[in-house]
């Protein structure tokens, strides 16, 4: 029996695409994000909380390079707001309480500090808004973001790689 690279083609092409779905699956199943609330992401090896709101905003928090990231995304800013390309000093409201993470009088790795240490204060029943120009957000819950943050202090935050 002679078998032609032409007649296996479609056998070949099946058996790798069924192959490239089982890894990929298996892959997306080990990464999976974990869940406190309505707060989503890790904080193991990458470090990242996100939550949503219903304006289809997202807000986020991470912990790499030796530092604290504050970013916000929209449908209108689908490559994201940070405090370093707003056009005005960013703001993160905590129910009544403002939060800024510009330069002040004190260092900005102050400011950051002293938000990190609030959000891990915060309950259930209270909001978080970001606010800025050109965008202040929709308010998002913080139910479970105290609980997503527990393990994890300032200092380990600015330590993670």
């Amino acid at each position: 029996m002679t078998f032609y690279l032409p007649d296996l083609k479609p056998q070949l092409c099946t058996l790798i695409s069924g192959i490239l779905i089982l890894f990929s699956t298996s892959a997306h199943s080990t990464i999976a994000d974990d869940q406190w609330g309505d707060w989503y992401g890790s904080t193991g090896m990458a470090w990242d909380l996100s939550s949503n709101n219903a304006q289809e905003e997202t807000l986020m928090f991470a912990c790499h390079g030796g530092v604290f990231h504050i970013r916000m995304t929209t449908p209108e800013y689908r490559n994201g707001l940070t405090p370093d390309n707003a056009i005005s000093p960013v703001t993160i409201r905590i129910s009544q309480s403002s939060y800024g993470t510009g330069r002040s009088d004190t260092s900005q790795d102050d400011n950051y500090q002293q938000l990190f240490e609030q959000l891990k204060k915060t309950t259930p029943n209270d909001t978080l808004q970001w606010v800025s120009s050109p965008l202040t957000s929709a308010l998002f819950s913080a139910n479970g973001l105290a609980e997503a943050m527990a393990d994890t202090d300032y200092q380990d935050c600015i330590e993670h790689p």
